[in-house]
């Protein structure tokens, strides 16, 4: 109806949602949670000119149609939405900081679907960081629509590819640097398409990630590790521990370790030739669970491997709260080792600690001599 009655005016949408909001209504109750909803829409009611609207779309999702003549003015709204979204009253009687992430799809032609402008909104919204940190909100772009369909057509292919044994099992060797022999090995995937050409991890590692594929991504490239080492055994051939990377949200779920050792069991693997990679900062979200999981690892046989060491900021604490049989330290440690005396001493310290704490160390991204 805007549209039609303002046909030259240029529009915005804004499509927003509360950071962390199930923590509202789990901290106090649902009905405050419903009083914080209410706020919001008369808050945001307050805000518009004559010519313009709001609404609540599901949840704690917003959307708004403003005014866009000017991306300086349309930010200066923003912040102030961001500071008058909630009572002041209000946010005493929550005890609690309240966050908004935003995105913003300025239009470029009012016929276009309403739906397909939120769509657009929508995506600029799931393009800003999880995190506390950084910008709360961003503008749509179409290289976003184009990652969209990207990772749709990821999910879709995938199924059918696994069904064809198109990821391929690559073993990464880790060496003695000694010795100059092959000790271990890391399991890592390829996904080899029809017309020869790879994709890496990177492309479709993520996208699983945040679709929830990859729980069952995981066990079926765990049951390529265990068909290779046992086809390895029986063929008379010396093998090696394997490290494996396993994503953080199994953890949530119930039977996973009961269903990781069937696998495991069903090659007849002994457990210790399974090296089980948890990454630092899995502890950080997740502390809790993940110690438990860190114990029944080892309950069960199976070797542990804290990877990424070095990259976030609990990674002495975690030594002494963990009992790892492996020390991964991520390259970023390494790549300044040889030129800066300070990295040097800060590598050497964490190898001589780690071998005091009885754990094997391997350094990533070893490339010269």
């Amino acid at each position: 109806q805007l549209f039609r009655k303002y046909p030259d005016h240029r529009y915005a949408v804004i499509k927003f949602g509360i950071r962390n909001f199930r923590f509202v209504n789990r901290r106090h109750s649902f009905s405050v949670g419903d009083e914080v909803l209410r706020n919001i829409a008369k808050n945001l009611t307050k805000t518009l000119h004559e010519d313009e609207t709001c609404g609540r779309i599901e949840k704690d999702n917003f959307a708004i149609l403003y005014h866009a003549e000017s991306k300086k003015r349309l930010e200066q709204r923003l912040l102030k939405i961001r500071d008058r979204l909630i009572d002041k009253r209000l946010l005493k009687k929550l005890n609690m900081d309240i966050q908004l992430k935003a995105g913003v799809y300025i239009i470029e032609d009012n016929r276009e679907y309403i739906q397909d402008m939120l769509d657009k909104a929508l995506l600029a919204l799931q393009s800003v960081s999880q995190t506390a940190q950084g910008s709360d909100h961003a503008y749509y772009e179409v290289s976003m629509l184009e990652r969209h369909y990207f990772n749709s057509k990821i999910l879709e292919d995938a199924p059918k590819a696994m069904l064809q044994d198109e990821f391929c099992l690559y073993i990464q060797p880790q060496f003695d640097i000694h010795t100059k022999e092959i000790i271990a090995g890391e399991a890592l995937t390829r996904w080899k398409l029809k017309d020869g050409s790879i994709r890496m991890p990177d492309d479709f590692i993520p996208i699983f990630e945040a679709n929830g594929m990859i729980l069952s991504f995981d066990f079926y490239m765990l049951e390529k590790v265990c068909k290779q080492l046992r086809e390895w055994i029986d063929s008379g051939l010396t093998i090696f521990p394997i490290s494996i990377n396993q994503s953080r949200l199994h953890i949530h779920e119930k039977n996973y370790l009961n269903d990781f050792c069937s696998i495991v069991d069903k090659y007849s693997i002994p457990h210790h030739y399974i090296a089980f990679e948890l990454t630092e900062s899995a502890f950080i979200s997740d502390n809790d669970k993940m110690m438990v999981l860190a114990n029944d690892l080892h309950q069960k046989g199976f070797q542990l491997a804290i990877d990424d060491f070095g990259t976030g900021y609990a990674s002495i604490n975690l030594l002494t709260e963990i009992s790892a049989d492996i020390l991964k330290i991520d390259r970023m440690l390494l790549n300044d080792c040889e030129n800066n005396p300070r990295s040097r001493i800060v590598m050497e310290t964490i190898i001589n600690l780690s071998h005091q704490l009885q754990m094997e160390v391997i350094a990533e991204g070893v490339e010269t001599k």
